[in-house]
């Protein structure tokens, strides 16, 4: 994970994902719904009931009760931020990846918060599922570079010079929960290190691929394999970060 620099939202965000999102959640508990709200066609959501009773307060919705609307967001995250999941770096490969929407204050826990632009992150599959409802994880939008370096040899996450003490707890949970050290995770690491040591892409390239990797790479200052220097060779496997 890297700094992600937070931008504003596209000009039909509030359109197609703030206002029909907002307005569900107010007809699902039966509350008026504001006037910059108002529907103009279609017929209401449905009323929510649980135990025999209507729901009358938007924070007792669940996270399955929600409309996605946010899954309008999309294809708005990967035009403004670029095609990369803000959690593990990797490219959302076109035709191979799927790309999701992550709320980083989860919709389960704060409903009015599930259409709100900030609160949406891009994210691989897997690690939206890995990080579940958690909110004990550090944000990308938030995070202070330098808080998590890579070892090149084996692929892992590990706590960088950069991090904050009083922030290594978060980030160690962080590496944990989003499941980076993952084998296969490491494995694909370690394969664009080599593909980069081997000369096979250049470093322009292996930034889309991960900007992390490249990140380090850059920082560790590894030559490329065939110019006068050679590649790390691996001694034992490292602690965990």
């Amino acid at each position: 994970m890297i700094p992600v620099e937070q931008r504003a939202p596209p000009a039909d965000f509030d359109a197609q994902v703030r206002v029909p999102g907002l307005r569900c959640l107010y007809e699902k508990v039966g509350q008026a719904v504001p006037a910059e709200l108002t529907r103009t066609s279609g017929r209401p959501c449905a009323r929510v009931s649980r135990d025999g009773a209507f729901l009358t307060q938007i924070d007792e919705l669940r996270g399955d009760d929600l409309a996605d609307h946010w899954s309008a967001a999309l294809p708005m995250l990967t035009e403004v931020y670029g095609p990369t999941c803000m959690y593990s770096c990797f490219l959302l490969r076109r035709g191979v990846d799927d790309g999701s929407v992550d709320h980083f204050i989860p919709k389960s826990i704060a409903p009015a918060r599930a259409y709100d632009w900030d609160n949406l992150r891009l994210a691989l599959p897997r690690f939206n599922r890995a990080k579940g409802a958690r909110v004990d994880l550090l944000d990308p939008f938030t995070l202070r570079a330098g808080t998590f370096a890579l070892d090149l040899v084996f692929g892992q996450v590990k706590l960088g010079q950069g991090c904050d003490p009083a922030l290594a707890p978060a980030a160690r949970v962080t590496i944990a929960a989003l499941q980076l050290n993952a084998r296969d995770t490491c494995a694909r690491r370690v394969e664009l290190v080599d593909a980069y040591l081997e000369g096979a892409i250049p470093l322009h390239h292996l930034r889309r691929e991960n900007p992390f990797v490249a990140a380090e790479i850059e920082r560790q200052g590894l030559p490329v394999r065939g110019t006068g220097g050679a590649a790390p060779t691996p001694s034992a496997p490292p602690h965990p970060g």
